[in-house]
């Protein structure tokens, strides 16, 4: 069990908040009730959104008579009795929880369709041919899933949304056409939540930095300058779409989780990673964003892309986020991800430091460096809640802190 766990608590009165030991509970009813039991369980993820509740989800081993099984089930305690029909309910005095297996979740009707083998290819055939394998991607309940279709004639990515978030996909990805940018195109879509797009060729700027030294010539010739080029060629009109709020304006909201994990464990690092999100909270308030641009509004190292041999052009996926925002958000969104890396691998990731140091020098002369690196710890923030792991969250906090104090430094350069 991970000490970044809260503990069960009756807030107001209310049903029990749900954790990891309430919904392994939750998981062997469930499970109890079809006459399967748990051989082993691991978990995978826990979400916890204000005012839509927790998500526990689950790799887990049943053994039902005697015939075992891989599955991956969700707990949730979200509010879904209009969708329960297809749902293991399990409720008792501590609230009522709901339980499903994968692909079948309650608020995704278009996953199960795409994620089954024997149903894929009616629906991928004219860009896959034959379905041959279906890679999850990435699956957040309730919210979103990524798959990676691939069959004898290529491969193809499903997006699968909430069924009211498709136009607004559909509306980002036609609006790319024609900015010059590598980016997914858009295949398939529909009103139940699907979006078909390409693959890209394009190699993730992660990716590329994972086991190349900073001596690499793919690693010594990446150019910051490309990275500003391709958000000068994101298209106007995201200037009139909705805006997102920018990572590091969610202190508050991820503050209260970090401050309820400290609560509950008595954790120095928890109660460590509440007063860094105050300070970005309280910081916040004398930056510098620039004007309002066109920007990605999610631009890590994961949806960033490296320019193919040759080429100068950098790409991008995961286009659901782009609007009208600050562009030292992006920046600060690269900067905290890159930052973040060498934790999850040190050894392979050796290159980043060298990379980090070129691109913050580069980006220092289009945004104001102070806002950027109190940015960057905002997004250090965001991303320490959903970690588990206690040698990247120390870490990630060092890297959070060096940031403020640079920006420290920055800020009293200019007074």
């Amino acid at each position: 069990m991970s000490s970044r766990t809260s503990s069960p608590s009756h807030p107001a009165g209310g049903p029990v908040t749900l954790d990891v030991p309430l919904a392994r509970e939750v998981m062997h009813q469930a499970l109890m009730r079809e006459g399967a039991a748990v051989v082993s369980a691991r978990t995978d993820i826990v979400e916890s959104r204000p005012g839509t509740g927790t998500c526990v989800g689950w790799d887990v081993t049943i053994d039902n008579g005697g015939q075992r099984a891989q599955v991956y089930l969700v707990v949730s305690d979200a509010n879904l009795a209009e969708r329960s029909g297809s749902l293991a309910q399990v409720s008792s005095d501590t609230g009522t929880f709901y339980v499903w297996r994968f692909p079948s979740d309650p608020l995704l009707p278009a996953l199960a369709p795409i994620a089954e083998l024997a149903t894929a290819p009616a629906i991928t055939a004219a860009w896959t041919g034959p379905v041959m394998r279906i890679d999850v991607v990435a699956y957040r309940p309730l919210r979103r899933a990524v798959l990676r279709i691939t069959g004898d004639e290529g491969s193809v990515f499903a997006k699968v949304l909430l069924p009211r978030k498709v136009a607004d996909t559909v509306n980002r990805h036609t609006m790319m056409v024609g900015s010059g940018i590598p980016a997914p195109s858009l295949l398939r879509w529909q009103e139940d939540g699907l979006v078909l797009l390409s693959t890209l060729r394009n190699a993730a700027l992660a990716e590329l930095l994972h086991g190349n030294a900073a001596s690499h010539p793919d690693i010594a010739n990446l150019d910051p300058r490309g990275v500003i080029a391709l958000l000068d060629a994101l298209p106007a009109a995201a200037l009139q779409l909705r805006p997102q709020t920018p990572w590091a304006d969610r202190m508050s909201e991820f503050g209260a989780e970090h401050a309820a994990a400290a609560d509950a464990n008595e954790s120095p690092l928890d109660a460590y990673w509440r007063d860094l999100a105050a300070e970005v909270r309280h910081r916040n308030q004398g930056v510098d964003l620039g004007p309002l641009l066109p920007t990605h509004g999610d631009l890590n190292a994961a949806n960033l892309r490296v320019p193919l041999a040759g080429q100068d052009r950098w790409g991008v996926i995961d286009l659901d986020t782009i609007g009208p925002g600050h562009r030292v958000d992006d920046l600060a969104c690269l900067i905290a991800h890159l930052a973040a890396l060498p934790a999850f691998d040190p050894g392979r990731y050796a290159c980043v430091p060298e990379v980090l140091r070129r691109f913050l020098a580069h980006f220092d002369t289009v945004v104001d460096p102070a806002t950027l690196r109190v940015r960057a710890a905002g997004v250090l923030v965001t991303l320490a809640v959903a970690e588990k792991d206690e040698l990247k969250l120390q870490a990630w906090a060092q890297v959070a802190r060096d940031l403020l104090d640079q920006a420290s430094a920055f800020a009293a350069g200019r007074a």
